[in-house]
């Protein structure tokens, strides 16, 4: 217990000297930033993290366990920076912990901006349909996006990358599709010795456990009767059997709440995947239209069922809400509705017991993004940003968490 207590003290110390020296370096390059509020607060809730971050707690100084976390909203998720950053930064808290690179999408099979830390290569014709197109229809999983393709006997390989040098790791993974009779089925590439593996029809995922480590995903789509026609993909999962954490990233461009809601998988998948934390980025999309249209109720309505189903998943799932960045309607105005947003996302933190991050005060305040962009910080669009954005938000929002973590490893020990 000393030893335990001994290197709590010498963690929450370390991190708090850490966070203190880079916001500073922070607040000097970006004078604009209003870093005093860089802050997770618990409008409801005063522990709302209490279930992950004792999980953490395991995972970081035992290593125990893993620690599920899931990203998900828009073009911000999507775009890969933002998730990769963040992930990258949990992953500092220790030397110990393994990388496991989690859920994610080959968006390239649906003809999408794919990230660039993962490659995606196929040889048959693929047809994508996201659920924020209005006229797109499809069986959605949790991605909420699909790739069909008719071609049998077809090849997909996907590589992984954790940096510049190393891919990522797996020992089993998961994909998710639409299980059918009509559906070709799939095959591992020889070579690989697998001792085992299972499709659940619930969760609609084909499941392979390899006998060794592998560091790239080659399998094909074979047809092996006259009834079957399609195969359907709604993402991939790699997973290994050590203790790790893992940050799932979930984004579809112009994605909103009630795309989400349309995906008919979405709550099964999420029983398979189990998140301990939910990090909640939508919100830019809906908020996207002239301030009188915006209608705060059935907003806060559909983030209600969006947790109802991340609750059935774990019942003891923590959220943490970001509001929505300050941006432009239609590149000619700034767009008030991010007070809307913000009001609402204050009020489902109090009625679900959630913590707040609010980017849209830290960044700036109302017009900031003009500053962001003069900063080559955010796009001429004024609703995205650029690499660099994107490293920028993910970087003050990880000092919020560990602030948060430091908090409650001083109360608790």
């Amino acid at each position: 217990m000393i030893v335990r207590l001994s290197l709590s003290i010498f963690f929450s110390l370390t991190f708090c000297l850490g966070i203190a020296q880079n916001m500073d370096e922070l607040q000097q390059q970006y004078p604009f930033l209003i870093l005093e509020k860089n802050n997770i607060t618990y409008p409801g809730d005063s522990v709302p993290f209490a279930h992950v971050f004792h999980k953490l707690d395991s995972l970081v100084f035992y290593g125990k366990g893993q620690v599920n976390i899931l990203h998900i909203g828009g073009s911000h998720v999507q775009a890969g920076v933002l998730s990769n950053r963040m992930r990258n930064n949990m992953l500092s808290l220790s030397p110990d912990i393994k990388n496991e690179r989690g859920f994610f999408f080959p968006y390239k099979l649906a003809q999408t901006n794919n990230p660039s830390n993962y490659r995606v290569l196929s040889t048959a014709e693929w047809e994508g349909q996201r659920c924020s197109v209005s006229y797109h229809e499809s069986k959605w999983g949790m991605s909420g996006v699909t790739a069909t393709t008719r071609t049998p006997f077809s090849d997909v390989t996907i590589y992984a990358k954790d940096d510049d040098t190393t891919v990522y790791g797996f020992k089993k993974v998961r994909i998710y599709h639409v299980v059918s009779k009509n559906s070709f089925k799939i095959k591992m590439n020889s070579g690989r010795t697998i001792i085992h593996h299972f499709t659940d029809s619930t969760a609609g995922f084909s499941e392979f456990h390899f006998a060794e480590m592998q560091d790239t995903l080659k399998f094909s789509i074979v047809k092996t009767d006259s009834l079957q026609n399609f195969f359907t993909i709604q993402g991939v999962q790699y997973m290994t059997d050590k203790p790790s954490l893992v940050y799932h990233s979930i984004g579809v461009n112009g994605a909103s709440t009630k795309s989400y809601l349309r995906c008919t998988d979405f709550e099964a998948q999420q029983k398979a995947v189990k998140p301990d934390l939910v990090i909640f980025g939508i919100g830019i999309n809906d908020a996207y239209m002239p301030s009188s249209k915006f209608d705060p109720s059935e907003f806060e309505h559909r983030y209600t069922e969006l947790i109802k189903m991340f609750r059935a998943a774990n019942p003891n799932c923590s959220f943490l809400f970001l509001t929505n960045n300050d941006s432009y309607y239609k590149r000619r105005m700034p767009n008030p509705n991010v007070y809307k947003v913000s009001k609402s996302m204050l009020k489902l933190c109090i009625e679900n017991g959630a913590a707040l991050w609010d980017l849209f005060e830290i960044m700036g305040g109302y017009n900031s993004i003009k500053t962001w962009e003069n900063y080559e910080l955010a796009k001429a669009d004024k609703i995205h940003f650029t690499k660099t954005g994107y490293e920028l938000q993910a970087d003050i929002m990880f000092d919020a968490f560990m602030r948060a973590y430091g908090n409650y490893i001083k109360n608790r020990y």
